[in-house]
């Protein structure tokens, strides 16, 4: 038996995340220290993402386009040091997960009752 699903569409909770340069092996553009070629954005945004292939081109990348990850932000060095801690602490990593802050406030109101 095929199960389809008609009429059903992917609702994104989040329109905002990260675009990041791929090649097309699969690989991601970036240094020996795990810093990537990306820019923040909202999903489709043209401008960002002609800026992105800008980049892509400066440093002679010719191949390859942008992948996007729904959700994502740019974090420094110190904010991902931050955020495994509070992994270890049992908390959303990500103070600033907007799905995960909605979620709780779900959760909290709903133990209220």
């Amino acid at each position: 038996m095929k199960l389809t699903s008609k009429g059903k569409r992917e609702v994104a909770e989040v329109t905002f995340g990260v675009y990041l340069w791929k090649m097309p092996d699969g690989k991601f553009v970036g240094d020996g220290e795990g810093h990537f070629l990306m820019i923040q954005a909202m999903e489709g945004d043209q401008q960002k993402l002609r800026l992105l292939a800008d980049a892509a081109r400066s440093y002679g990348i010719d191949e390859g386009m942008p992948c996007f990850f729904r959700g994502n932000r740019i974090v420094t060095d110190e904010e991902y040091e931050e955020q495994k801690q509070r992994l270890n602490w049992g908390l959303t990593p990500d103070k600033y997960d907007i799905a995960s802050v909605l979620e709780d406030k779900k959760n909290a109101h709903r133990n209220r009752r």
